[in-house]
């Protein structure tokens, strides 16, 4: 269902984007010197009402007006399970299994306008996703980690002899899970915010903007998360990502909508197409990645060697430990020699290949707008950059070649974890015309012989009308990206600390583009200003020990000096009936240690003294909202910060922390 509004716009001529120096294209070879007319899509950011439950589409569940809430009820075992498809391998960070459990309900609400609608599914699957965020599904505690992205299935049918045991297969295998879709969607990946986009924007506005070019890209929305597991208790992810997954079946959607992509059939003249696997209703698609096939991988650039060693086909062990570095995602089961996307590396790795050669395989002006964008999107994780996180889509129309960009959460000026990558995409070299990765000379043929070639050919003049289209395009206002967060903001009110600061770590989205646009008008990049980057303690939940007492150690009582054994049960923490709540009251009666006139500081602890307890608590110095456990196992070491409380001598002090999640709350009488 499409909610954009078209805005063409005018032709440049290569003459008068010259004038601008930021980009030289020789005449072209019989074309004309002037590159693709390209169209971007205005946003509309019109409230659709829904009227009814049967008009609900997948696309409703992606707009940001319409609040959409998710609960997985899932039991521990099969939970244990998911943490234990990583164990075996001795980290979690190295190896991708892909086997479902078995969720027991999932059930998604989707608020519009005062209404909301229920679907609730049985035995759906579920699974960690990602590469390097990948985590135990338990805390040390026993509770259940809520920093993990996960792949829910609705079509995973239970009964592969490989994955699952006889007795398992017995009990829940259906085949008539098969096709089960909900809103035309085999499965959601849900995300949490990893990278402290204090919008919660960033990612969801660079896919609006690609589609808005006419570049496929997935759907991705906001939603809340929580799971129930050991039947009532409950992990609260709180707002996540939800999005639309990276399989053929988006290949599908995208054209059987209305948004027009650049030189893309309809979906069933696609499907009808004859280039591929035979029979198949799918062109070939890869997922491009680290993936290292036999050994270490250089990335996905398209080279002989990023399709040697078993760098190229389907992925046969089901644990991971070997993945290709293009996966093809459609007809696995099918014998077949990936043919296209061999002959396509022979040619671009081909000395002096003529262009035409090249157009002949790849559709170089969807091409060029995909590199267009992309470059306002500063993601340095992509396929120009690092040789990442893209998909590879021959059309089974003509076998052309498009390329489908994903994993853009890096996008507009996020660098936590990784701000030398954004840097590098800030750096004053790193203008349109600038074929430079990350590390390093260019590898990727794709882009050196096409778009960034040293030899004449239609797609640079293409690629500088579409930078062009790009540059003038409303999408590269803040006042757009701004109107575009205060209606989530608006949607999802008090769920999160939302910020147009761009987070810890990263950048606002206005001081990141006017570095781009600065670079793209041939200008220098200007002054900007990165957040730093604080260390975030996300993995120090507490254990509170139910057989050791626990007391109210600070400035409170002189650090313990005047603790005595008739009144250290003033202190004394205790928990509620079904120890769900841990509380104690006492009196301020030192303040001699106190840091300011109207401020005390403690610790909760096992001991009564200063020093030598075993079990201490206290807040962390990026979170004073929650309790955190001090840990000190070798390098693992962690020491909380003291919880800090505006008191004085006398004051009556009221804690009471809540269990399962260690949030808690402070009265003051």
């Amino acid at each position: 269902m499409k909610r954009v509004t078209k805005l063409l716009l005018p032709l440049i001529a290569v003459g008068v984007l010259s004038a601008c120096d930021f980009f030289n294209v020789l005449p072209s070879s019989g074309e004309g010197d002037e590159g693709k007319k390209y169209e971007i899509a205005d946003p509309d950011l019109t409230e659709r009402i829904i009227p009814n439950k049967e008009s609900v589409t997948y696309e409703d569940l992606f707009d940001l007006h319409n609040r959409v809430e998710i609960t997985i009820d899932v039991d521990r075992e099969e939970m244990q399970k998911i943490n234990d498809d990583n164990i075996y391998a001795g980290q979690f960070d190295s190896i991708k299994p892909e086997t479902y459990h078995l969720a027991k309900k999932f059930t998604l609400c989707l608020t519009n306008a005062g209404n909301t609608y229920t679907w609730e599914l049985e035995n759906v699957g579920i699974r960690q996703k990602g590469n390097t965020s990948r985590k135990p599904i338990f805390e040390p505690n026993g509770k259940l980690y809520n920093k993990n992205h996960f792949k829910i299935s609705f079509d995973e049918t239970f009964d592969d002899t490989a994955k699952y045991d006889a007795d398992f297969i017995e009990e829940h295998g259906n085949d008539a899970y098969k096709n089960r879709e909900l809103l035309g969607l085999s499965g959601l990946d849900i995300k949490w915010n990893k990278t402290d986009d204090t919008t919660h924007l960033k990612e969801i506005y660079a896919n609006n903007m690609l589609r808005s070019a006419g570049i496929i890209a997935q759907h991705v929305g906001l939603g809340t998360m929580r799971m129930v597991y050991d039947e009532t208790k409950v992990a609260d992810f709180g707002l996540c990502y939800i999005y639309e997954q990276s399989n053929k079946e988006l290949v599908k959607r995208s054209l059987q909508s209305e948004t027009n992509y650049i030189n893309m059939s309809k979906w069933t003249d696609e499907k009808a197409g004859t280039h591929g696997v035979t029979g198949s209703k799918y062109g070939d698609l890869y997922k491009a990645s680290y993936g290292k096939g036999d050994g270490a991988s250089s990335g996905a650039n398209f080279t002989h060697d990023s399709i040697s060693n078993k760098r190229l086909g389907i992925k046969t062990d089901i644990r991971g430990y070997n993945w290709p570095t293009y996966e093809r995602k459609n007809d696995k089961k099918k014998t077949y020699d990936d043919g296209q996307m061999k002959e396509l590396v022979r040619v671009l790795n081909t000395l002096n290949v003529p262009f035409d050669s090249i157009s002949a395989l790849v559709d170089t002006e969807y091409l060029a707008m995909e590199e267009a964008v992309m470059y306002f999107l500063g993601n340095p994780d992509s396929m120009k950059y690092n040789y990442n996180n893209y998909m590879a889509y021959f059309r089974r129309t003509d076998g052309k070649l498009v390329i489908i960009p994903i994993d853009n959460d890096r996008s507009f000026g996020i660098g936590l974890g990784w701000q030398d990558g954004l840097r590098k995409v800030l750096d004053a070299k790193c203008t349109p015309e600038s074929e430079k990765p990350l590390n390093g000379d260019q590898a990727n043929p794709l882009i050196k012989k096409t778009i960034f070639s040293k030899m004449d050919n239609q797609s640079k003049a293409d690629y500088k009308a579409a930078l062009s289209a790009v540059r003038n395009s409303v999408w590269l206002k803040n006042e757009t990206f701004e109107s575009y967060f205060n209606i989530l903001k608006t949607t999802y009110n008090g769920l999160s600390t939302f910020s147009l600061d761009g987070g810890n770590g990263n950048m606002s989205f206005a001081s990141f583009m006017q570095v781009k646009t600065n670079l793209a008008d041939g200008k220098a990049p200007g002054s900007y200003v990165i957040n730093p980057e604080t260390e975030q303690r996300d993995y120090y939940a507490p254990t509170f020990p139910t057989d050791v007492p626990l007391y109210a150690i600070g400035s409170i009582n002189s650090w313990g000096e005047d603790v005595t054994d008739s009144n250290k049960n003033d202190f004394l923490f205790s928990f509620n009936g079904d120890r769900s709540k841990l509380s104690a009251t006492f009196n301020v009666i030192a303040d001699k240690y106190a840091p300011e006139p109207n401020r005390v500081q403690l610790y909760i602890q096992d001991s009564t003294a200063s020093s030598g307890s075993t079990y201490c608590y206290g807040v962390d110095s990026n979170d004073k909202n929650h309790i955190y456990q001090r840990v000190d196992e070798g390098d693992n070491r962690y020491y909380p910060a003291t919880i800090e409380i505006t008191a004085v001598l006398n004051d009556t002090i009221n804690i009471v922390i809540d269990v399962e999640t260690g949030e808690f709350t402070v009265k003051v009488n």
